[in-house]
C-alpha cells in the first residue's frame, strides 16, 4: 500500500511508532512488563530494518535475519532502553536494533553488489 515509497514508510513509521508506545503502555498496565502478546514493537523494527533498502528478496531477508539477531542480542543500547516505562522501552530497544539490522544489511548488500 505505497511502502515502497520510503516517504511513504517514514510516515507509517513514525504514526506506529507513537500508536506502539501508547499501547504498549496499557498492555503494560495490564499484563505486566514488555508482555510477548505486545507485537507491534516488531513491526515497526522490521520497517526501520528496511527504510531505504532495496526492496528485493535478498535485502529483505538479510534485513529480517538481522533485525531478529539484534533483536535477541540487544547490543548497546538496546538493553538500556529497554529499561524505559510507560511503553517507550518496549518499542525504542527494538528501534535501536533495526537501526543495527538496516546498517548491517546494508553494509553486507554494498559488499556483495
Amino acid at each position: 500500500p505505497g511502502f515502497e515509497a520510503d516517504a511513504v514508510l517514514v510516515v507509517t513509521i513514525i504514526v506506529t511508532f507513537l500508536i506502539g508506545v501508547y499501547a504498549s503502555a496499557q498492555m503494560e498496565n495490564d499484563l505486566g512488563e514488555d508482555p510477548p502478546v505486545v507485537v507491534i514493537d516488531e513491526v515497526v523494527g522490521m520497517w526501520i530494518s528496511l527504510l531505504l533498502l532495496p526492496k528485493t528478496v535478498w535485502a529483505v531477508s538479510l534485513s529480517f535475519l538481522f533485525f531478529r539477531a539484534f533483536d535477541i542480542l540487544k547490543p548497546p543500547p538496546a538493553r538500556r532502553l529497554e529499561r524505559y516505562r510507560h511503553g517507550w522501552g518496549v518499542m525504542l530497544d527494538d528501534v535501536a536494533a533495526a537501526v543495527y539490522a538496516n546498517v548491517a544489511a546494508r553494509l553486507v548488500l554494498l559488499l556483495f553488489r
